[in-house]
């Protein structure tokens, strides 16, 4: 009996102790001890938070241990309340063989419905701290919790204790964990719905400086026009007159032009600053500042030919914001793909004078109407898309004597190719 008995404590504890999912170890927990201490039936009530909840039941029912974890009462209906909080109180587990015969038990409101013959009630401890009872009982024997069994059952429930508190954790630490995640989820896009914000908010302001300087200028025009004409149907035309409201008309032409292109500089931010430098390095360095966004995404970013020297003159931050826009732009296009690699590509070339730079992703693409657009400011693919990247990129190339092409890359993807000239030779 007593090897019996080690066996049923070692696989019943090797059971415990390989649970960790709350559900799955309760239902382990109440079907060993039904099994192994001849039960009918057995419930699991745990005392936390200063009171006590009813965790689970399980019956013998046709030979098989049917389990309800469904929420029920720590009350008479359930079980019996002063043998659970008799043996809270004590810390020690009750044993009765017969509690029909039993005086002491005759005031239970459970006893007298339910006649229960033999009962095994055992505290689950852990260290000094009571986490809960088990409570077992049949109906159909008297005398079948005997002393080895309880003695087991109390080493099992010692276990229990330790795995139920575990499984507590678990579950908490798989609640934050969770709650972590919504929280990072919202700050993602409280963040993404900020930077849209802000980026309506700067256009708005963009437009409403345009309304306001360039209304002026144009205000003019539409007068001199409008005077011209009238000096030009007069009877005979006043020639003279006309002629000085078409140089009205020119001027302000003139000075609305120059209004817009104060107003582009304003967005852009800065005038380019023209050094030597190495753009293969200012690109590491760029790759470097999307590595993050890029891994959170799944993408894996492959460098070729930006080792060797590449001399350029032109403003390395603004064309390091060119290979920003350009990467994140094709990571992005890759978002939809089903999980799986996520290829993406920046590689060199020089020849012609020229410094070829390609960016390639295999991504969906595009179809070659929309291709037409992309360069063009306000043009978008994006859900929530400005269409003022890629017109950023080319005005800064433009103002760098280079060029950017956007074309379909085969099987699938994008490819984007900017070009810069090389200096010439002695330039510094």
């Amino acid at each position: 009996m007593q090897g019996l008995d080690a066996q049923a404590v070692l696989r019943i504890s090797t059971a415990l102790a390989g649970e960790i999912v709350p559900v799955r170890l309760v239902e382990t927990l109440l079907r060993t001890a039904l099994e192994n201490a001849g039960a009918e039936s057995g419930t699991l009530a745990l005392f936390r938070h200063e009171a006590w909840q009813v965790r689970a039941q399980a019956r013998v029912l046709d030979g098989a241990v049917v389990l309800t974890q469904e929420g029920m009462s720590f009350d008479a209906g359930t079980l019996p309340v002063s043998i659970v909080q008799a043996v809270a109180r004590s810390q020690q587990h009750i044993v009765v063989d017969d509690a029909r015969e039993s005086a002491s038990l005759a005031q239970d409101d459970y006893i007298r419905r339910r006649r229960p013959r033999s009962i095994l009630c055992v505290p689950l401890m852990r260290q000094a701290m009571l986490v809960g009872v088990l409570y077992l009982e049949n109906n159909l024997a008297s005398h079948v919790f005997t002393p080895a069994k309880a003695e087991v059952l109390e080493v099992i429930a010692s276990q229990a204790a330790f795995a139920l508190e575990n499984a507590r954790l678990y579950e908490e630490l798989v609640d934050q964990n969770q709650q972590r995640a919504q929280a990072e989820e919202q700050l993602r896009s409280t963040l993404a719905e900020l930077e849209r914000a802000t980026r309506l908010k700067a256009m708005g302001e963009l437009v409403a400086s345009i309304v306001h300087e360039v209304g002026q200028p144009i205000a003019a025009v539409d007068t001199s026009a409008s005077a011209a004409l009238r000096w030009l149907d007069r009877s005979p035309p006043d020639i003279g007159e006309a002629r000085e409201m078409l140089t009205h008309i020119s001027r302000s032409a003139l000075r609305a032009r120059t209004i817009i292109q104060g107003l582009r500089a304003k967005a852009r931010n800065a005038e380019p600053q023209f050094a030597a430098f190495d753009l293969g390095e200012a690109l590491r360095e760029a790759a470097a500042l999307v590595a993050g966004a890029l891994d959170t995404m799944g993408v894996t970013l492959e460098m070729k030919g930006l080792d060797t020297p590449l001399a350029v003159h032109g403003d390395r931050v603004q064309l390091q914001q060119v290979a920003v826009n350009l990467l994140m732009n094709a990571a992005e296009s890759m978002a939809s793909l089903a999980p799986g690699p996520r290829p993406l590509s920046m590689a060199c070339a020089q020849g012609d004078g020229h410094v070829r730079i390609v960016v390639e992703d295999a991504g969906p693409g595009i179809g070659p109407e929309a291709a037409q657009h992309l360069l063009k400011p306000l043009f978008t693919t994006k859900p929530n898309g400005m269409g003022m990247g890629l017109a950023i990129c080319k005005s800064i190339l433009d103002a760098h004597g280079g060029t950017l092409e956007l074309r379909p890359r085969e099987p699938t993807g994008m490819r984007a190719v900017f070009s810069l000239p090389r200096p010439a030779p002695g330039h510094r």
